[in-house]
């Protein structure tokens, strides 16, 4: 993305909205973040696309920033409106970004590939993109769809690895136990 890709303006909190496609479903430290974007505003812009709807956006980066924003209930923020990409790349990007912060449940890291996968694009590309072996995209996609892997994982915090062998063996009810 070059400079001439992109335009920093400021809009309302309430005309951004989460994107559902993004993986990260568990925002962590909001709190403390509104009380200090509430202090000092929102220094650092979040990337959005533009949404169907005049003057509303879809976040592609900076959900916790935006979050923090409507409950620190800011006037307006910093945002760089980005019309140079498509779908299938801001989801590339989005996802790199999450896999950089290092925080993304294996769960979420799964999602966030399937997700990569449903906009055609390919094992191979992927793995490329997110420099992650092929096997740990294609066991992603079992992962990301797997029933019983969703139900535990709201219990409780799983490695990829413990995840990819409770999708594998989701049929076996005495092994899920």
């Amino acid at each position: 993305m070059t400079t001439t890709d992109v335009a920093i303006i400021r809009v309302d909190p309430k005309n951004i909205h989460p994107d559902p496609t993004n993986p990260r479903k568990k925002l962590r430290s909001i709190e403390e973040l509104a009380a200090n974007v509430k202090l000092h505003g929102v220094l650092d812009a979040i990337t959005v696309r533009p949404d169907n709807r005049e003057g509303h956006y879809i976040i592609v980066k900076g959900e916790r920033r935006h979050r923090a924003a409507l409950k620190a209930a800011v006037a307006d923020m910093p945002v760089i409106v980005d019309t140079a990409h498509n779908q299938k790349e801001l989801a590339q990007h989005r996802m790199i970004e999450n896999v950089q912060r290092d925080d993304l449940t294996a769960v979420e890291h799964a999602l966030g590939i399937q997700g990569l996968l449903d906009l055609n694009m390919t094992e191979d590309e992927i793995a490329a993109g997110l420099s992650l072996p092929v096997e740990r995209v294609k066991m992603s996609r079992v992962v990301a769809t797997s029933k019983a892997v969703a139900v535990v994982d709201k219990k409780l915090d799983l490695s990829f690895e413990q995840a990819a062998g409770l999708a594998e063996f989701e049929d076996h009810k005495d092994v899920v136990k």
